[in-house]
């Protein structure tokens, strides 16, 4: 099969593509008949099986993006149990520990979907974003807490 930003992006760029051709066909232009039927294959609407693909994909990646901002509100409790250790230091290595580890990890985990294909490593990420949200609810230090937020970084790349 095709790969899925050409099936997504060729039936509406290239239907507008065709319509131009088809009027110019009626004009008597030449280059109407270098539209061939792989062409016209190409402007049939999505199927439903990629339309939930699309979704299912969409609305996981929006999950995981929502684990990136959840340690902004509760920022306050956690320093608060951890006795106000925490400090704007601590507060930033926090927050920013996933951004951090996903520049990492992006090249590195980009090749090894070349080699070894995207759907282990999407069940992979999802996983390892799942474990480091949950362990980071029980963290009880910074190193913890830091170790954790690396984690959810270290699944979002790889997702």
């Amino acid at each position: 099969p095709r790969p899925l930003h050409l099936r997504i992006f060729s039936s509406s760029v290239r239907e507008g593509t065709k319509l131009e051709r088809g009027d110019e066909a009626s004009s008597g232009s030449q280059e109407a008949s270098s539209v061939t039927d792989s062409d016209k294959k190409d402007t049939q609407p999505l199927d439903r099986t990629l339309m939930k693909h699309i979704g299912i994909l969409a609305g996981s990646q929006f999950l995981l993006n929502m684990g990136f901002s959840q340690m902004v509100p509760v920022m306050p409790l956690f320093a608060a149990q951890m006795g106000g250790h925490l400090g704007a230091t601590g507060v930033g290595l926090i927050l920013s520990a996933p951004s951090a580890a996903t520049l990492l990890l992006n090249v590195p985990l980009g090749r090894l979907c070349d080699t070894i294909g995207r759907k282990p490593l999407m069940w992979v990420g999802t996983a390892l974003t799942a474990i480091g949200t949950t362990a980071t609810g029980f963290a009880s230090s910074l190193t913890t807490l830091l170790v954790c937020r690396l984690i959810v970084g270290a699944g979002s790349a790889s997702s």
